[in-house]
């Protein structure tokens, strides 16, 4: 009895989100105009709350920085915070501070990322700061040396975070000779290059009307929404020309040794570039099996299961569809994180002795799936659980917004509404056959933040693998699977694996 009741109350709350979703967006889709030039919006008005969300999107992000100027998109976004034409950083940040407001930015590789919100109550005084900001920037000289040491001190971050530190070094490898090398922030050498004159030129040239997104969610009149979309229109009328840079993959498995002394715990990524993207029928059946073989930060995936329930070699291991970060505290993506060309990951952190075995476990599974599919129970289990969590993408005012947004920038102008039907139809039929198309555990790239580099190359190009299980726990049952892991060839010579200082990877 009692585990009916929690399932009727489970889909009364799935229907309640899915109705709020509705009530947000007024019952409509949100006309959006196809005409060259001109500013798309997206309106999300909701009766219940008295606050009001902003969000603009920069379809331009750090793979727009010029060569040598590395980390543009970011020093320009963060500069645009620091002085305005009527507001000084201090009265920015006093204005903001005494009336709660917030206002964020982040930079994407595709897309520079603004966010807002304020009480209802202090709509004026707020916008009054925000439009501002957008409309009058004044890339102040005085602040540039501040925001220079922030920047230095951003990338100095990524290399005190092993797990970022890994999914750096893994796209700079990935992507080398690509836009997307480099992290959002720069590098060292080019970020202390940059000058007011530097981001002026980047904003009259990317903060343009075919450029951008913009949105409002929560309370506001008619009124309001009229004026924000008038004062939106005063950015300069242009376009900004897709590249279409093609990168080359190796076509055979390669090794990237990133060197940090003293590391207990090592962090590895495994992955490769795909070709398909959000507007691929087929990237349904990608997200299907990628739950399956290792959901972020739930403990039924493959990964998961092999690596941390059975064997206790680490506390996570997970697999991605597509380029993903964690929203805040969340297990959700973040929205509007763009990718193209996206690509396919698996990330583990087991202790330094158990690196190699992770490896091939992780090797392993994705061949199991590659080569023996997914039974049809197993998939529409998996479809099932993203059908049900779908609705957690989109249960407030904001995260509306932004999903709606998102919607204009992949051009799917029906995603949430056509998203279960889609994904219902994912066939278990020639899944694996589909999968190889992209996932194929050939060419894989490898990266891994350790201790002792050479060592650990001399460890992956020998046939002894090390497995040390956590205290308490037995082989027992699994002796056999074992055997089979430590003996994967992963065909390594000296010549695919490299070794990179963590220290000088982003001078």
């Amino acid at each position: 009895m009692r585990r009916k009741e929690g399932q009727v109350l489970k889909y009364i709350l799935i229907v309640s989100i899915l109705l709020f979703a509705v009530t947000c967006s007024g019952g409509e889709k949100n006309a959006v105009s196809d005409e060259p030039g001109i500013i798309k919006f997206v309106s999300v008005p909701v009766d219940r709350l008295p606050v009001v969300h902003f969000g603009m999107v920069i379809k331009s992000g750090s793979a727009s920085d010029p060569q040598g100027k590395e980390g543009l998109a970011w020093f320009t976004a963060n500069l645009l915070k620091r002085g305005s034409k009527s507001y000084n950083r201090e009265q920015i940040e006093k204005g903001l501070e005494e009336i709660g407001g917030q206002l964020d930015v982040r930079v994407e590789r595709e897309a520079i990322v603004i966010t807002g919100k304020t009480l209802r109550e202090n709509l004026d005084k707020y916008y009054a700061i925000f439009s501002d900001i957008i409309l009058n920037p004044k890339f102040p000289s005085d602040e540039v040396a501040g925001l220079r040491t922030d920047q230095e001190q951003a990338i100095k971050n990524i290399i005190r975070n092993d797990a970022r530190l890994c999914h750096e070094a893994f796209l700079r490898e990935l992507y080398d000779g690509h836009h997307y090398s480099h992290p959002a922030q720069g590098n060292l050498g080019s970020a202390a290059k940059l000058t007011a004159n530097d981001a002026e030129r980047f904003y009259r040239k990317h903060f343009v009307k075919g450029n951008v997104i913009c949105g409002l969610a929560g309370m506001y009149s008619p009124e309001f929404e009229k004026k924000f979309q008038d004062d939106m229109n005063k950015l300069k009328r242009g376009m900004v020309q897709d590249r279409t840079e093609m990168v080359a993959q190796p076509a055979e498995l390669r090794v990237v040794l990133v060197e940090k002394p003293g590391r207990d715990q090592s962090q590895i990524r495994i992955g490769k570039m795909i070709d398909y993207t959000r507007r691929d029928s087929l990237w349904y059946t990608y997200l299907a099996a990628n739950t399956y073989l290792g959901q972020h930060r739930e403990s039924f995936g493959r990964l998961y299961t092999a690596i941390r329930s059975e064997r206790g070699l680490s506390y996570g291991a997970y697999s991605y569809h597509e380029h993903f970060r964690q929203s805040g505290w969340s297990k959700n993506p973040m929205p509007l994180t763009p990718f193209n060309p996206q690509y396919f990951s698996i990330w583990t952190y087991p202790k330094r002795i158990n690196t190699e075995f992770a490896i091939k476990m992780a090797v392993h599974e994705l061949h199991k799936i590659l080569t023996g599919g997914i039974e049809p129970n197993q998939l529409q289990k998996f479809v099932s659980f993203q059908v049900n969590h779908f609705p957690f993408l989109i249960e407030t005012a904001e995260q509306q917004l932004l999903m709606q947004m998102e919607e204009i920038y992949y051009g799917q102008p029906d995603f949430i509404e056509n998203f279960e039907k889609k994904l219902q139809s994912v066939s278990h039929a020639n899944i694996s056959d589909i999968l190889n198309q992209s996932w194929s555990s050939d060419a894989l790239l490898i990266v891994v933040v350790t201790d002792s580099a050479g060592a650990m190359k001399e460890e992956l190009l020998t046939q002894e693998t090390s497995l040390e299980l956590p205290s308490g726990a037995t082989e027992a049952g699994l002796e056999d699977v074992n055997n089979r892991v430590k003996n994967i060839d992963l065909g390594l010579e000296a010549k695919d694996i490299r070794i990179i200082d963590a220290e000088k990877l982003f001078n």
